[in-house]
């Protein structure tokens, strides 16, 4: 990460990094863990604002804190809300309950337990949200899903987790770009170096034991215990998941008043190309505009 980003937590290889100010806006992003797989479209939403309820001036009612449209901060890039990014691109742990514990212990340090929070995932990330979430006692949120799924194809997993225990680190490397734009793209506008490049510097090992949690496991039940407003954004063109398997289960989940599905034309897992950058962003902007957190479900 570059230098406009604070650190303001640090345990077992995972940081918490943060950048501008306003409402917050937790991050977890897809397996490379550093980012590069959706700060390309979250920054562009927070920077615009994103809407809070706050009390008025003698109790008057609700107001809203951040405002759409305002210029954005030319340090952070994010000054309409603070962008807290689960980076866990050094962590090393050997279960995912506990990488899960980790997270949540750090978030437990920063988040204040009264204020509403905006859960933003991608891939991986939105698994990590949905455990995360169930240990941390915080006010209704809203929760941003993009390219969420319950689990893998058993067949993609088991290839890929034999693949990396054999592959070496320099076959990795210069395979890893290629392999990546068919597993995540489309990239028609070569807008995905940042990410490919995260994959290529992956070691192959840290990949495997990240796609042996995976291995044989539906993660359903994880997803069905959120409790905040839902917005999903699946690509058309994703190859990386069984895609009508996964619509199902998203369009059953996100059917309350507030939730929302949308699939979008022509992207892959990542969203890589840029018309369906400007899509998602400017869906989800809509859509947390619209959706204040007072609007979460009910138990």
């Amino acid at each position: 990460m570059t230098g406009r980003w604070t650190v303001l937590a640090r345990r077992h290889g995972v940081s918490l990094r943060v950048c501008g100010q306003g409402p917050p806006v937790v991050v977890i992003p897809g397996m490379e863990g550093s980012g590069e797989s959706c700060l390309d479209v979250v920054l562009p939403v927070v920077r615009t604002g994103i809407r809070v309820p706050v009390e008025a001036p003698g109790g008057l009612g609700g107001a809203f804190a951040g405002t759409p449209g305002r210029s954005p901060d030319a340090e952070t890039g994010a000054s309409g809300g603070r962008v807290i990014l689960v980076d866990y691109s050094a962590e090393r742990h050997r279960l995912l309950g506990q990488l899960v514990g980790t997270i949540a212990g750090l978030l437990r340090q920063v988040l204040p337990p009264d204020e509403p929070v905006v859960w933003w995932g991608q891939s991986f990330g939105n698994l990590l949200i949905a455990l995360v979430r169930q240990r941390l006692d915080l006010a209704p949120g809203r929760a941003v899903l993009v390219s969420p799924f319950t689990g893998l194809p058993a067949v993609r997993v088991r290839i890929g987790h034999v693949a990396m225990a054999l592959t070496p680190s320099s076959v990795y490397a210069s395979t890893a770009r290629p392999t990546g734009r068919l597993l995540f793209g489309p990239d028609p506008d070569d807008a995905g170096g940042p990410f490919f490049g995260a994959l290529a510097a992956m070691h192959p090992l840290t990949v495997r034991r990240r796609m042996g949690w995976l291995a044989g496991q539906d993660f359903a039940s994880a997803f069905l215990a959120l409790r905040d407003p839902l917005g999903v954004w699946l690509g058309d063109r994703d190859r990386l998941v069984d895609l009508p398997r996964q619509l199902a289960f998203f369009s059953a989940l996100a059917r309350r008043p507030g939730d929302r599905l949308t699939v979008v034309g022509g992207c892959g897992h990542v969203v890589l190309p840029l018309q369906a950058m400007e899509s998602v962003r400017t869906g989800v902007r809509d859509w947390l505009n619209l959706n204040p957190p007072s609007d979460a479900r009910q138990q």
